[in-house]
């Protein structure tokens, strides 16, 4: 991990951790008041690990799984305070940001996951992935599993849209599914193949698809182009 200042002058650079994987890293920092927090899933020893914004030095460290993983953490102020949530290695896991102590776990759902989790104001969302598929809503305040869908979201992140939760497949499908219970609302072919994720501005959604076309729709209770 390495700060740079506006010159280009490198300020620290610490080693977060060792890591080995088949594709490279493919997480990103996530900023939280006086930390940088960096996720080290990897073949092994996979780790977790907060690091002090002006220094570099290393405030706590984790020890997970040993298996490979790409999701990107984030912090989330649901159930009233704030959770580090992040998927991956057959679990989606809630910390303190500020400690890194254990608050959840949920089995599930998948052992590779590519993306950011979503959240409203009961529920957190994780979406798989590889070698297994899903989605799953968790309740914020316990962990426990509320429903799970068996629709295939790999890389793209899930958009939560208060009462909706909207995912744009890998291979080009909108899905539009009730937050609270899963029910699918409506389906959509977008066409193309997707990496990026869906961007919410005001009530219209953005999300380019790999060949650079970026498609403009609404969430409504049915899919609306734009």
């Amino acid at each position: 991990v390495s700060a740079v200042d506006l010159d280009g002058q490198i300020v620290w650079q610490t080693q977060a951790g060792p890591f080995r994987s088949q594709h490279g890293y493919g997480s990103s920092p996530v900023l939280f008041e006086s930390l940088v927090i960096v996720s080290g899933d990897n073949r092994g020893p996979g780790y977790l690990a907060a690091l002090h914004r002006e220094t570099g030095e290393i405030v706590w460290r984790i020890q997970r799984g040993n298996s490979p993983s790409y999701s990107t953490p984030i912090i989330a102020h649901v159930a009233g305070k704030n959770q580090l949530l992040l998927s991956g290695q057959d679990h989606v896991t809630s910390y303190d940001p500020m400690t890194g102590d254990l608050l959840w776990q949920s089995d599930g759902p998948a052992s590779t996951t590519a993306n950011t989790m979503a959240w409203n104001d009961e529920f957190v969302f994780a979406s798989g992935g590889y070698p297994e598929d899903g989605v799953l809503a968790i309740r914020a305040d316990s962990g426990q599993v509320a429903w799970k869908s068996d629709e295939r979201d790999y890389v793209p992140s899930p958009l939560a849209l208060g009462d909706r939760l909207l995912i744009v497949q890998d291979r080009g499908v909108a899905i539009c599914l009730d937050a609270a219970t899963g029910k699918e609302l409506w389906k959509q072919r977008l066409g193309g193949n997707f990496s990026a994720s869906p961007t919410l501005v005001g009530e219209h959604v953005y999300v380019p698809d790999e060949a650079g076309k970026t498609l403009v729709f609404k969430v409504t209770p049915k899919f609306e182009k734009i």
